[in-house]
Parts: structure tokens; C-alpha cells; sequence
């Protein structure tokens, strides 16, 4: 073996003080001899020095194996343990946490050069921007979707109309604008709207139960709710089960009054759009950014993707998504589109980059993992399109398209990514992850870096000083953006309401929930979460919220979940449950409860939840193998030839061994995104055109 089977690092204390032997005429020493070769990836050597039988210092030596660490690291491992030795030699009752590790260059470094991210530009006013841009280029195409084409002159009278309506509506500064829609131009003027009404932007969740949407405006205290033509039906049943009066309006209907518009632009701290996400309390918890927050964002991508007016950015982030909200707005503050591309597109990676070429779109962010099934071994591997490719999550190299990682490492300017722009989820418990990265690459495909676009440090859980070579979470500076949880049992704060974490340095900061660390370069590099958060679907989660409607069914008396690799390398959520309750009755109740993305693919019945030794859940322990909630070959067999590769293309997506002709594809575990995948498959195999012939996913 190359490594020594037990461990890899090694503490030596030698405190004997043995006196060296006596002989006539000679003056014997130690003399420290290197091994030559580390038997060890460290080995620290610490040996008491003595004068005259008394303790005169410690000598300490490090081992390093020079394949595993630069010389450079190891002196600095070194050098920052004799300083937190020499600072707790003169303050004994010094916490170790708070002992700086970093010298004055090195936190000048860190927290200085390493920060150097003002810009001569500014915003203040999104909404006062995209006026100017309509005035000056009135036909150029702002937004492109399925109904066609929108001009940015059409953009902005859309807006302006719509902001009186909310205003004759009641929207008023720190209150909300629910819009529940599809991605196309209804939430871009929904957005534009409700800032230009100095109110908020809160996007809903269209295939979210209405209870649970009910509950979110109930907890935001949004007062109107903007559905599109479709979404009419779902929308009067959200605002009566809201429990408080909410305001239902439509696309196109009049104002009665001239169009009104904000006196002076929106102040910095003033709420600009809160997204909702999983709780870990069961509950789910608003996030709230405000205009100086988002429009540090919006700037930093447009310096980061350097988008002109030359540029198409492809909107295809779920709208409760932090993205989406970048991927609207960003491109319309250089005059430039916005390419919004519906569900069945966005989840479909062959007819996704079909219409990235040929609407000729420059920008496109898409997660590798979500496109792994269509780059499985054996397959045709769909082109890159020709545009600047980017994307926010880790993905096991096994499902990362030869074509991306062949392309190596993004530029420069093009690979910084802000890894500090998601707002936390709450500032007592975990917040919502950053977005760290850039295109995967093949080298190191779970470990994407990037240079934050934004001031940020790192600290430890005790708050103690930034440093380069460890573990920590990742703190951002106020610049970027701050949140605040809003629930129904606590009201909206109007400051950050956590501590600061600067270790004196002034300005609040707030915890990502990220673990990384520092590069030599200084890019932060991704490592994972503190928490249980997991991304099912491009969607956070919290596992707690969960396990929290889980043990609210009747006949449940506890309940973990958990997340392994379903088909195609796409995360599956799984329950495991005791009591008597029957497994399929719990996935149908939560179903009807929560949204997809919540909803686990199976549910296991368990006699007890496996603990650890000090009493908690044993995850590992878990078994997360195993059929679907539904029996795969509880149906008929195929007859048909048709039927039988049907039946094929349905085990194959979903993973399972053998599926009857009349299985449901969602009680075998099925959901939107497979069944989008599904759908490219049987119109591959059946040799249908891309306009799908009558085919579309559920």
C-alpha cells in the first residue's frame, strides 16, 4: 500500500528529559536527522527541551509526504501552530477558537486583497435602468418566450401599466407581489411591476398544492396575488385558503387611473423580492434580499458572464429559484434578452441546447447533474451549444459530459462565479447555500471553485479569524445581500437579526451553511454543507421539513429521510418511517401536501431508526436500497411490440427491474423531470421530430 492502513497522521510528545550520557573528554547532543521518507501524510514530532534539568522550550518538527502537501503548506501548518502555542503560553485561559492564526499580512491578504471587489458602477434603481434602455432602443427584443417576442418599449409599458394596477391595489413599500405563473414574460413584468410599485416580488410554486402556497402568503402577509391565464382556477382557491383577504389580478386588466410611478428610487435596505424555501423546522422560510443586495448581484453577473447588448441569457431556473431572478433581470440592464424557455424545454437537455442554438442564446447556467441521464455511456452525447456554459452544482465525474470536461477551465473572467449571493434561509438555523462555481471539470469534478464576486471571509463555527487552509462556513460582508426568515411565528425583522462574525472588523455578516476553503489563488473552493440541505431537482431542501409531515400521518411515530442516486445519477429522496401507517398512503398524504420535489420516491417501514453509539440517527445504517413504494411487476405484461419497448424505456428511466403496461409512472417513483426524460426517450426511439407529435410530459 501507499498509505499506512490504520492512520495518516501521527502525534509524537517526547517529555522524558533523559539525560545524555557521560563521556571523558566529550560534549554529547541530539541531532535531529531527517527519515527521508514520511511513513505518514504528517507526523508531528514535539520534544521538550531542558537547560540544567528544567524545561526550557518545546521543539517541534513536522513529517509531510511532499505527494499529498506543498512545502508551502506544511510551513504554514507549522507556523500557525507555534503561534496558537505562544498565544495560549501567555493567556492560559485563552479560548482556542478565538486565537488568531493569521498574521497581519495574511489577514491583510484575506480580508483585503482577496476583497477587492468595488466597481466604479452602480445601481439603484433596476426598474429606472430598463426605462432608459427602452427609451433608447424601443425595438430591440427584451424578453423572447413561447408566445413570441416582447420589445423593450412593450416591456416597459407592460410594467408601468401593471405597477398602477397594484398600486390602485393596495402595494405599498415592504409589501408583497405574489406571482404565480410559468417562466415567460408574465414574471419579468410581474418582477418590474412590483418594484416599480415599490413593492415586493414573491414568486409561488405552480405545482405546488394550494394549502401550501395559501400558507406562504399567509406568513408574507402578501395582500395580491398576479396569476397568469392559465393559473386563474389555482389561484382563487390559494387566496381562499389563505385566511386573510388577498387580491386576485390578471394579466391585462386596466388600470383606472394614469400610470404611477415611485417618486425617487428605492432605498438601499428597502425590500426588494423575498423566495421561500425548505425549513428545517418543518416550516418552510422566506428569504429576504434586499434592493442593495440584489442589485450587487445583478452587477456582479453581468461583470462576471460580461454581458452587452449583444447577449441572450436563457431563463430556465424554476422561478422560486434564486437564479431565475439573475437570469430576468441581468441581461435587460445592458439591453440585451431575456430567453425564457417552458418546463418541458428547461428539464429536456436535448431540446434545451436545440433552442440555445437556434435562438442563437450567448449565456446558458445548467447543473451537469441534471443533464447526466442524456450523457449515460453508450449514448449520443448532445453538442455543447457554442454559448458561455456555467453551472452551480457538484456532480460525480462519471456524469460529467466529455465535451465539458474536455473544454478545461473556464476563463478568467468567466469563471468567477458570486459564491455569496443566496440570502440564508434563517439566521438560527442553516442558511441557504451559495451558488460556488462554475462549469464542472473533469479534474475535480465534485470540488467546483470560484473567486466570490463579492466581499467575503471565512470563519469557523466559533466566529474566530478567517483562514486559508482549513474547513469553515462561509461568511459574506453586507454588500452582497442580507436575508431575514419571515414565518408565521416570526414577523419580518427590518435589520439582520444575527450577530456579527468579524472578528472586529465592523460589518454584519451571516452563514452560507458552506463548507470551504481558500485556495492559494484565492478562490474559494466548494467542499459541502454543514447541514442536512440537499438539492433535489435544482430545488433545496431541508430534510427536517421532511421529516416533519412525515410525522404529522397518522399511524407515524418517527421518520428520517434521506437522499441516494436514483436513475440517471439524479438525487432520490427516500423515507423511512415507524409505525403502522401503510408506506403508499404516506407518499400519497404528502403529495397532496407538499411539492413534487418533496415528495419522497419510496417509503420504507421500519421496525427502528438505527442509531449511532452517542444516540443519533445512523444514516448510513439506513437501508436505502430497495422497490419503489408500488410493486414493479404489479401489472400486466406488454403484448404489443410497441407496448414492450414502452415497458423497456419505462424501467430504464425509473431503474427499477420490470414495469407492467398499465403501471403508473409515478407511483413507481416517477416525477416531472424523469417525465420529461422519459418523453425525449420514447420520441427518440420512435423516431418522432423534435415538435413531439402530441407527446408532452405530465
Amino acid at each position: 500500500m501507499s498509505r499506512h492502513p490504520l492512520f495518516q497522521v501521527m502525534l509524537a510528545m517526547d517529555s522524558s528529559r533523559r539525560a545524555l550520557p557521560s563521556v571523558a573528554g566529550l560534549e554529547l547532543g541530539l541531532l535531529d536527522l531527517p527519515a527521508g521518507n514520511a511513513k505518514f501524510d504528517l507526523s508531528l514530532n514535539v520534544r521538550e527541551l531542558t537547560a540544567d534539568g528544567a524545561a526550557d522550550g518545546l521543539l517541534i518538527a513536522l513529517e509531510y509526504r511532499a505527494d499529498v502537501f506543498e512545502q508551502d503548506t506544511a510551513e504554514g501548518m507549522l507556523t500557525r501552530y507555534g503561534r496558537l502555542l505562544r498565544a495560549v503560553a501567555a493567556d492560559p485561559d485563552a479560548r482556542i477558537g478565538r486565537v488568531p492564526l493569521l498574521d497581519a499580512q495574511e489577514r491583510r491578504r484575506v480580508l483585503g486583497e482577496w476583497n477587492e471587489t468595488a466597481a466604479a458602477e452602480t445601481l439603484q434603481d433596476v426598474v429606472a435602468r430598463v426605462r432608459s434602455l427602452a427609451a433608447a432602443q424601443p425595438t430591440a427584443v427584451a424578453v423572447t418566450d413561447e408566445q413570441g417576442d416582447l420589445t423593450y418599449r412593450e416591456l416597459i409599458d407592460e410594467v408601468d401599466a401593471l405597477a398602477t394596477r397594484l398600486q390602485e391595489s393596495g402595494a405599498a413599500p415592504e409589501s408583497h407581489v405574489a406571482v404565480l405563473a410559468e417562466r415567460g414574460r408574465l414574471p419579468v413584468i410581474g418582477l418590474l411591476a412590483a418594484l416599480a410599485a415599490s413593492a415586493a416580488y414573491l414568486p409561488l410554486d405552480t405545482d405546488a398544492p394550494a394549502e401550501r402556497s395559501a400558507e406562504l402568503l399567509t406568513d408574507a402577509d402578501a395582500p395580491l396575488l398576479l396569476a397568469g391565464p392559465e393559473h386563474t382556477g389555482l389561484a382563487v382557491a390559494i387566496a381562499a385558503a389563505a385566511g386573510r383577504p388577498v387580491t386576485v389580478l390578471r394579466p391585462g386588466e386596466a388600470a383606472t387611473t394614469a400610470p404611477a410611478r415611485p417618486v425617487a428610487a428605492p432605498a438601499a435596505d428597502q425590500l426588494a423580492y423575498t423566495l421561500f424555501t425548505s425549513g428545517s423546522t418543518g416550516r418552510p422560510k422566506g428569504a429576504m434580499v434586499h434592493h442593495r443586495g440584489m442589485n450587487n448581484h445583478l452587477l456582479a453577473k453581468v461583470a462576471d458572464l460580461g454581458l452587452t447588448a449583444t447577449d441572450t441569457v436563457v431563463q430556465n431556473a424554476p422561478l422560486t429559484f434564486d437564479i431565475s431572478i439573475w437570469q430576468m433581470i441581468s441581461p435587460l440592464l445592458v439591453g440585451g434578452r431575456t430567453l425564457a424557455v417552458g418546463r418541458a424545454v428547461a428539464a429536456d437537455p436535448d431540446e434545451l441546447f436545440r433552442r440555445v442554438v437556434r435562438e442563437r442564446a450567448t449565456v446558458l447556467e445548467v447543473a451537469p447533474r441534471c443533464c447526466a441521464p442524456s450523457w449515460r455511456p453508450g449514448t449520443r452525447t448532445p453538442p455543447c451549444p457554442p454559448c458561455r456554459t456555467c453551472g452551480g452544482s457538484s456532480s460525480p465525474a462519471r456524469n460529467c459530459p466529455a465535451s465539458c470536461a474536455a473544454a478545461g477551465p473556464p476563463a478568467s473572467r468567466r469563471s468567477r462565479s458570486s459564491t455569496l449571493t443566496d440570502p440564508p434561509s434563517a439566521p438560527t438555523t442553516s442558511p441557504t447555500p451559495s451558488s460556488p462555481a462554475t462549469r464542472t471539470q473533469g479534474a475535480r469534478p465534485r470540488r467546483s471553485a470560484g473567486r466570490s464576486a463579492t466581499p467575503a471571509c471565512t470563519c469557523s463555527a466559533t466566529g474566530s479569524s478567517p483562514s486559508p487552509w482549513a474547513w469553515w462556513a462561509t461568511c459574506t460582508w453586507p454588500a452582497s445581500a442580507w436575508g431575514a426568515a419571515i414565518s408565521a411565528t416570526r414577523p419580518r425583522p427590518r435589520t439582520p437579526s444575527w450577530p456579527s462574525r468579524t472578528g472586529g472588523e465592523g460589518g454584519r455578516l451571516y452563514r452560507t451553511g458552506d463548507r470551504v476553503r481558500y485556495l492559494p489563488d484565492g478562490r474559494l473552493e466548494f467542499l459541502g454543507r454543514r447541514d442536512d440541505q440537499v438539492k433535489i431537482r435544482g430545488r433545496r431542501i431541508e430534510l427536517g421539513e421532511v421529516e416533519a409531515r412525515l410525522r404529522e400521518q397518522p399511524g407515524v411515530k418517527d421518520a428520517v429521510a434521506t437522499v441516494t442516486e436514483g436513475p440517471g445519477g439524479l438525487p432520490r429522496l427516500i423515507a423511512h418511517v415507524v409505525g403502522d401507517a401503510d408506506p403508499r398512503a404516506l407518499r400519497e398524504a404528502m403529495a397532496r401536501a407538499l411539492p413534487d420535489h418533496l415528495v419522497p420516491s419510496a417509503v420504507h417501514a421500519l421496525d427502528t431508526i438505527p442509531l449511532t453509539p452517542n444516540g443519533k440517527t445512523d444514516r448510513k445504517a439506513l437501508v436505502t436500497a430497495g422497490e419503489p413504494t408500488a410493486p414493479a411487476a404489479a401489472g400486466r405484461a406488454p403484448r404489443t411490440a410497441q407496448e414492450v419497448l414502452l415497458c423497456m424505456l419505462f424501467a430504464d428511466v425509473l431503474g427499477v427491474g420490470r414495469v407492467g403496461a398499465d403501471d403508473s409512472f409515478f407511483e413507481l417513483g416517477g416525477h416531472s423531470l424523469l417525465a420529461t426524460r422519459l418523453v425525449s426517450r420514447i420520441r427518440s426511439a420512435l423516431g418522432l421530430d423534435h415538435a413531439r407529435r402530441g407527446l408532452e410530459a405530465p
